[in-house]
């Protein structure tokens, strides 16, 4: 009976800090939408999606930053 009890209380213990893991990333993830890598920076337009931005230059309509 008394084993049961300690289980229960590990049990409870190791799932409430997998938790505030999962919570603390889940808040990370959304904070960071633009980050620098390398010469570029990259914007994430949806969570699994990267949209990048290039320089048109050239014969053109409308040149610039896109």
């Amino acid at each position: 009976m008394a084993f049961k009890g300690i289980l229960v209380s590990f049990l409870i213990t190791i799932l409430f800090g997998l938790g505030q893991d999962l919570i603390a990333q889940n808040q990370q993830l959304y904070t960071s939408q633009q980050f620098r890598l390398g010469e570029r920076i990259i914007r994430i337009s949806e969570p699994g999606q990267l949209a990048d931005s290039v320089n048109v230059w050239g014969d053109v309509g409308s040149s610039g930053r896109y």
